[in-house]
């Protein structure tokens, strides 16, 4: 039975040339609660730290299923999953994948909830993304 709890997530990174980190914030729409969490690695790249925040968001929920709306200012994971990627790789067995470690565990987590992703505009006002 899928859960009626409603999941927000956004998340922001901040890096300089060896320290990359992430921020996100999961809301629970039904109960009304929100808890922020951070976490980095050192000589990363942007978008596996974008990626990342996406994974820990969702492995932090523990209600499965669960429907969730993802809201990100990434475009590589964004589209990824809304134009067939992610679908295309695990076919390939995620052969020539960059990322291939994150994709792997993101799956397993995907595939267990209702997981809608929606793009956001990076550093635009927007409310949620500029915390």
């Amino acid at each position: 039975m899928l859960s009626k709890q409603k999941y927000l997530y956004k998340n922001s990174v901040f890096s300089n040339t060896f320290l990359k980190r992430f921020k996100l914030q999961i809301k629970n729409c039904v109960q009304h609660q929100s808890r922020e969490f951070s976490g980095g690695l050192q000589y990363t790249t942007n978008n596996r730290m974008e990626f990342l925040a996406v994974i820990k968001a969702l492995e932090t929920i523990k209600v499965i299923p669960s429907q969730i709306m993802v809201k990100s200012d990434s475009k590589y994971v964004v589209d990824a999953i809304n134009k067939g990627m992610l679908k295309n790789w695990i076919l390939k067995n995620f052969r020539g994948t960059k990322n291939f470690d994150l994709w792997l565990r993101f799956h397993r987590i995907y595939k267990q909830h209702q997981v809608q992703l929606k793009w956001i505009k990076g550093h635009n006002l927007h409310a949620e993304n500029e915390r």
